[in-house]
């Protein structure tokens, strides 16, 4: 720029200019006259106020005696006579009775003997076909509390070791969970296992033509 003007930074390196004039500053001084004179008001006292007795009156009456209160036997009612209260065993009792009860039951009937048999349920959609990977396969006994679960293998089998009654054998219901693409319901058999044999089979066929 011509005429040697100093060039104004660029931001950010750009300062606001410094005000010539402070606001903390004041140009006329306020002085304080320790000769002026006081404008406080002052407090004039009075004479002290005093209390004698003639002031007080006593307007609460003086107490007086009642005549003694006495109960005559004559007046006295004979007490109304309860009924009996029965009490009941708590819930704790009651567990306690019932399960001695069941204990003494089980110990006076004996379980038949048992033994271990097998089971294999095969499921293929047709007879003689292919055997479905992956199915969802139960087999309970609700009679006797039993119950296993799992899977088909890649041959469509699902085997598995269960124990039954050595004289009257036992009754497992089977449960088998078809895919979505053959209808996704849930088919159920039933098979009595005995001891007599070692393998049972049980077949799931979706269709019974290839």
């Amino acid at each position: 720029q011509s005429g040697g003007e100093p060039i104004a930074p660029l931001p950010p390196y750009y300062r606001t200019p410094i005000p010539e004039r402070y606001p903390e500053y004041a140009r006329e001084t306020v002085h304080i006259d320790p000769q002026e004179a006081d404008s406080t008001p002052t407090i004039n006292r009075g004479e002290p106020i005093s209390i004698s007795k003639d002031d007080l009156e006593d307007d609460q009456p003086a107490p007086t005696a009642q005549p003694a209160i006495r109960i005559d036997s004559s007046q006295v009612e004979p007490p109304t006579p309860r009924p009996p209260t029965v009490q009941m065993p708590s819930a704790s009792v009651t567990a306690n009775t019932t399960s001695a009860t069941t204990a003494v039951r089980q110990r006076g009937r004996k379980k038949p003997p048992t033994k271990k048999t097998r089971l294999r349920i095969t499921v293929q959609e047709h007879p003689e076909g292919p055997g479905l990977y992956g199915l969802q396969v139960r087999v309970s006994a609700p009679s006797a509390r039993q119950q296993v679960a799992g899977t088909t293998n890649a041959e469509g089998q699902f085997t598995c070791e269960l124990p039954v009654y050595a004289d009257v054998g036992l009754t497992y219901d089977i449960d088998v969970t078809w895919p979505r693409d053959f209808g996704g319901d849930i088919e159920r058999k039933s098979i009595t296992l005995n001891a007599d044999r070692t393998m049972f089979v049980l077949p799931f066929y979706r269709t019974l033509k290839a």
